[in-house]
């Protein structure tokens, strides 16, 4: 969120490997990584990296919180994860880090936040289209080796005065 030379957000980055999902921001340096197995195991943990730079510490304490969901079935997507920024929290980075790649989500309203929705889908031949809504942009899709998809939505949530009026 934000832009390449102005006030930005961390930049998150998306993976699948096989049938998992890895998700990462360049702000935790590449010391921590959320992983969401095939096996439905899911966790936020700091990476072989971390582990390694310092000799104390063992492969067992990297893990910062688990847990396991479970995958659609059925023709349903399921929301997998959340990552909420808000336009308050943007600042100036350096510009040293390659940038070329990122797809950027600017010219936001002032007090909003962005929202990526992190879906996977059942399995289908081809991404199903018809995604973007007025309120979704599909900013990120993969296909997983068993047939389904990661897609990731961008929503903006803005509440202006007419809404706590309305409250």
């Amino acid at each position: 969120m934000g832009s390449r030379r102005g006030l930005r957000s961390s930049i998150w980055k998306f993976e699948v490997r096989k049938n998992d999902i890895y998700i990462s921001s360049r702000y935790f340096g590449g010391n921590s990584k959320v992983s969401l197995h095939e096996s439905g195991d899911c966790q936020w943990s700091c990476t072989d990296r971390w582990v390694k730079a310092d000799p104390s510490r063992t492969n067992k304490e990297r893990h910062i919180v688990k847990w396991k969901i479970d995958y659609p079935s059925g023709l349903e997507a399921l929301n997998i994860f959340s990552i909420r920024m808000p336009t308050t929290e943007l600042r100036h980075e350096q510009a040293d880090i390659n940038t070329k790649k990122v797809l950027w989500i600017s010219n936001l309203p002032n007090g909003a936040s962005v929202a990526l929705e992190c879906y996977i889908t059942p399995p289908f031949e081809s991404l199903p289209e018809g995604f973007d809504t007025q309120t979704m942009r599909l900013m990120f899709s993969s296909q997983l080796q068993n047939g389904k998809w990661l897609m990731i939505f961008a929503t903006l949530i803005k509440i202006d005065d007419e809404d706590i009026r309305r409250s």
